[in-house]
């Protein structure tokens, strides 16, 4: 069915040919926790809407629906994972700083940052959202790199991309 990939998002019916959409969503959601799904239906019953939503739908649409529902559905489903992920990126990042002998942990305000500078904002957007001056951005982010032994934003691309810190 999928195979070995990994999908950011599935968008699928209910009633369809060869397979049941809430069978569908119980495979991939056993075999790919982290994927958003949407579904769909014609055929819509409270039921099916809790069981769905029970087993891990991130959204759940009636049909007909126009466009605009749907792709905001998809925008919100694919956000919400984005979140999701980036704050277990962030989880795991700061459990992996605990285990590294004589590392302090990040402070809330180092981890704010971390979050931010992991969904790719800016130093100047990360100091309008947290209200502070730049150069106390950059105070942090020093501090970020210096107690993970991370050499710049470089070297954070560099540690995720080969999942160092999963």
């Amino acid at each position: 069915m999928l195979q070995d990939n990994q999908y950011d998002l599935i968008l699928s019916d209910i009633k369809m040919d060869d397979m049941n959409g809430i069978v569908l969503l119980k495979k991939v959601k056993e075999n790919f926790p982290e994927s958003a799904f949407l579904l769909m239906t014609g055929f819509s019953s409270l039921n099916t809407a809790i069981e769905a939503l029970r087993l891990g739908a991130s959204d759940y649409l009636i049909k007909p629906c126009v466009k605009k529902i749907v792709f905001e559905s998809i925008a919100r489903c694919l956000k919400n994972n984005s979140k999701k992920n980036t704050e277990e990126l962030t989880q795991k990042f700061q459990e992996k700083l605990n285990t590294l002998p004589g590392v302090k942990s990040l402070t809330k305000r180092e981890l704010e940052v971390f979050n931010h500078l992991f969904s790719g904002m800016s130093d100047k957007d990360m100091a309008e959202k947290l209200a502070v001056s730049l150069p106390t951005i950059k105070f942090h982010l020093q501090n970020i790199y210096k107690k993970s032994g991370i050499n710049g934003r470089k070297g954070l691309l560099k540690m995720i991309s080969s999942k160092k810190v999963r």
